[in-house]
């Protein structure tokens, strides 16, 4: 094999390894899950294994910064497509749920799998990843409030008064998806189900952040 093609081989391995680390810990959690079930269910040696990873909360760690890291790029690419703070306010909110309604397993993951072995490993890039991530939206939305679009807020009102309710909602509707909820019913499972609570949220959003003149 040529040595593009091994390099395209560990790197098919090692997507294989990930992808099967998010079915087994959406299963069973972290914690719970057992390396070899990571082997049998990735189709990795032991081997091809440790020379990825080195140990199963290394597994769970960089799949969570992938994750996140996805996110929080997209996230940011919507943002800075828009330019008033309306529009800007209303889209992220239909982008969240749409991202959560299209990948709910990698949805999952990020908002219920940041068990404290997995945190320990990867703490520092994700403090670091998420620093420039809240310095980007907190720049977007002061420059929107010195306009006069926005109210003066801090970050963390910010924060709880655009994404809390969304973030509540697709929480809820991931642990319904999953059954670990089950009084919502089955019609609440479907993604038009969180598809459909856009207008609301995002005039909801709106409403709480915008300046009043």
């Amino acid at each position: 094999m040529s040595p593009k093609g091994r390099v395209g081989a560990s790197s098919a391995r090692r997507r294989q390894i990930l992808d099967a680390a998010l079915e087994l810990f959406l299963e069973a959690g972290v914690g719970n899950c057992r390396v070899e079930d990571l082997f049998e269910r990735s189709g990795a040696s032991v081997g091809s294994f440790y020379h990825h990873f080195g140990s199963k909360p290394a597994v769970a760690a960089a799949l969570y910064l992938e994750i996140l890291e996805k996110f929080q790029g997209d996230f940011l690419a919507e943002l800075s497509r828009q330019r008033s703070a309306r529009a800007g306010i209303k889209a992220i909110v239909g982008h969240h749920l749409a991202w959560v309604a299209r990948d709910p397993q990698r949805a999952a993951y990020l908002f219920q799998c940041l068990e404290p072995e997995v945190f320990a490993v990867c703490h520092e890039e994700q403090n670091r990843m998420t620093t420039a991530f809240f310095a980007r939206c907190t720049a977007w939305l002061n420059e929107r409030a010195a306009a006069g679009q926005l109210r003066k807020l801090s970050p963390l009102e910010y924060y709880v008064l655009w994404m809390g309710p969304t973030l509540e909602l697709t929480r809820a509707w991931l642990m319904n998806v999953q059954q670990k909820w089950t009084w919502m019913g089955e019609e609440q499972r479907r993604p038009e189900a969180l598809l459909g609570a856009e207008k609301n949220l995002a005039e909801a959003a709106w409403q709480a952040l915008r300046a009043r003149r």
